[in-house]
């Protein structure tokens, strides 16, 4: 018993270093990966290389139900993913300078088109790929994904910069592509003009050379625009063109051009600032009139009053 006793603070670390050094005595040293990783036979097919990854790694085929690529409505699917990645794609590469509508308006029909499909087509059992695709469960991956997509076309008025095309395709509008010709040609203008820097006494920047030789173009630039907007054609690639346009003229160059009615408007803005104080001081003025005069009637009316008294009396 006393041995025993002995044994056992000896017992428990033999055990936990028998432990640590099972997996290196059930794997000879040639099956561990470089480095020490883990055993070759351990990792999944598609991680030991040479052989390609399958499609459905872990989920088997449907024995009751025709597998993905057997389905009537599998090419579609395929077909509609790929629209949407490359409208995602197209949206995200145009996001700077802002470029959507312009630039993704054949991404955004073929996308549209695709989705068309899955609600029209009909299989051979006489189910729609609409009920297959998008109601088949509670997520609605595609429907989703569509809404999505639709819903950021909407939120940038694309359409009110679009027309019919051919074919039945939406194409860019006449007036939005003469309103980029603008924008490049007064872009271009304050480019040129600015190349050569010119510094006042202070030592700060002058752009007087683009305030004096972009006027012209700068301002034919927002009649257009004022014009788009009065029509409502304005989405957001002229929008966002415009803003950083007039941000670049009034900011950056300084060119603010300042009213020439500045006196006028400064004395009637005045003026109708002083039509309270008018109006305060003449009420005060007719209330004392007023009352002024009430007094004098009362007192007048009193005395006649003690006039005839007396006269009576003295009858």
């Amino acid at each position: 018993m006393a041995t025993k006793g002995r044994l056992v603070p000896f017992l428990i670390p033999s055990l936990l270093l028998l432990l640590l050094l099972l997996p290196f005595l059930a794997f000879p040293a040639g099956a561990w990966g470089p480095g020490g990783s883990l055993p070759h036979a351990w990792l999944e097919p598609e991680m030991r290389g040479g052989g390609e990854v399958p499609l459905y790694p872990v989920y088997p085929v449907d024995p009751l139900g025709p597998t993905p690529d057997e389905s009537p409505c599998a090419p579609l699917l395929v077909e509609f993913a790929r629209r949407s990645a490359e409208l995602a794609l197209c949206s995200l590469r145009h996001a700077r300078p802002l470029r959507l509508c312009g630039s993704c308006v054949i991404q955004q029909w073929s996308a549209n088109r695709t989705y068309g499909m899955i609600l029209t087509t009909v299989q051979v059992n006489n189910e729609t790929c609409e009920r297959t695709l998008l109601r088949s469960d509670r997520l609605q991956l595609v429907y989703q994904q569509h809404s999505f997509s639709q819903g950021l076309w909407d939120a940038a008025s694309c359409e009110a910069c679009l027309v019919n095309g051919t074919n039945g395709t939406r194409e860019v509008a006449s007036w939005m592509i003469s309103f980029m010709q603008q924008l490049n040609k007064t872009r271009t203008c304050f480019h040129e003009n600015s190349l050569v820097p010119r510094y006042d006494l202070e030592g700060n920047v002058k752009h007087s050379a683009v305030c004096n030789n972009c006027r012209t173009a700068y301002n034919t630039l927002g009649k257009m625009y004022a014009e788009l907007q009065k029509n409502g054609s304005l989405c957001i690639d002229l929008e966002d063109a415009m803003n950083t346009t007039r941000q670049l003229w009034s900011v950056q160059f300084n060119c603010v051009e300042y009213c020439s009615d500045t006196p006028s408007v400064l004395a009637v803005s005045i003026f109708m600032c002083m039509l309270p104080i008018f109006f305060y001081m003449s009420s005060v003025i007719h209330s004392r009139q007023r009352k002024r005069r009430l007094v004098t009637s009362k007192r007048m009316k009193s005395t006649n009053s003690s006039a005839s008294l007396h006269r009576a009396q003295a009858q």
